[in-house]
């Protein structure tokens, strides 16, 4: 009996000095990790201040696949949330909002975890070249107080000992899955991209199929402007008024040239078709938007950045490009040029 008593009070002082050790521990936690992504901060930012990609490079997706996950607020930036809950312990409920964000700087978000304290995420993002080298910190408090919590706020001091190694290999993770995803897009600096996505109404027109010219807009514009000629030609001959700018349908590129169909809106098509000129309809539907202003030899870039920033929200092209030459190249100086890029996406 006394062994035991003895034993008994041993454990006892053990556990006395072992919760007042937890007063003298770190009353915060945090791990950090880097990673060097071979993409601008343009385009890593896009990806990281929206939560629509979130769980294509999350470290957790893939630990419980029947999680239920709900979004509210914007699409990106402030005010963006995403609420997940699993029936699994090691994935569990919770909330996490951007609360702070910089552009192609810095984004942080609030994290909430059933249970625990409340935590923030920092990314930030430092340029390195035409690269990216991307660090994610993870912190949070660990009150200790003499309250009803008293035992899980020292159980907390001594857990967080412990945080670096248990996030840090999670946050390795899911960098190394951010780097897989965006080294998977095109390349290009997203920065400043005028760009919309809505849905677009078919409109009639009359076009002319399968033009060809140089990639030159030298070639371009002497192919072209015959076929808008005889376009003009044909709904002046007929009544029918002109209803928008001009626009190449493009149908492909290869060996320095392009293929397209010249075409141009109007307000009916029901005119008879006259030589080349055939009636149809502009595409109808959900489409992305972008704003090229210069010279038509510079365009390429915009088709580029155009191409690199659907990517990053997620979105694939569904149908063939319009270019919509909104200004008249006649009138109108060089470098003010405007033309729309239409992309159809789904």
């Amino acid at each position: 009996m006394h062994v035991l008593k003895g034993l008994l009070f041993s454990v006892a002082v053990l556990l006395v000095v072992a919760m007042s050790a937890a007063f003298f521990l770190p009353d915060r936690a945090s791990a950090e990790r880097s990673i060097v992504i071979d993409r601008p901060p343009s385009m890593v930012f896009a990806v990281v201040d929206s939560f629509s990609l979130f769980n294509r490079w999350s470290p957790w997706a893939d630990l419980d696949p029947a999680t239920n996950y709900s979004y509210t607020g914007p699409e990106r930036g402030v005010g963006a949330s995403m609420t997940w809950a699993s029936a699994k312990p090691e994935v569990g409920n919770g909330r996490q909002e951007i609360i702070s964000d910089i552009s192609d700087e810095k984004v942080v978000t609030a994290l909430a975890f059933e249970g625990m304290s409340a935590a923030t995420s920092t990314i930030r993002l430092t340029p390195i070249g035409e690269s990216t080298r991307v660090s994610w910190r993870f912190d949070t408090a660990l009150p200790l107080g003499f309250d009803g919590d008293f035992f899980t706020g020292v159980i907390g001091r001594y857990f967080g000992l412990a945080m670096d190694g248990i996030i840090g290999k999670d946050y390795d993770k899911g960098l190394g899955k951010l780097k897989s995803l965006l080294e998977g897009m095109p390349k290009a600096d997203i920065a400043g991209v005028e760009a919309v996505v809505q849905e677009v109404a078919a409109q009639p027109a009359y076009a002319i199929a399968g033009l060809q010219a140089g990639v030159d807009s030298a070639s371009s514009s002497a192919v072209m402007g015959a076929a808008y000629g005889e376009i003009v030609a044909l709904a002046q001959g007929n009544g029918v008024k002109l209803a928008g700018p001009p626009y190449a349908l493009i149908r492909g590129h290869g060996n320095g040239k392009w293929q397209f169909d010249a075409g141009i809106p109007v307000d009916r098509n029901d005119a008879p078709a006259s030589g080349r000129v055939s009636a149809t309809m502009t595409y109808a539907g959900r489409a992305g938007e972008f704003r090229h202003v210069g010279s038509y030899d510079s365009i390429a870039t915009t088709h580029a950045r155009a191409e690199a920033w659907l990517a990053t929200r997620g979105l694939q092209e569904a149908g063939p490009r319009r270019e919509i030459y909104v200004s008249d190249p006649v009138s109108t100086p060089v470098d003010e040029l405007v033309t729309l890029i239409s992309i159809p996406v789904r």
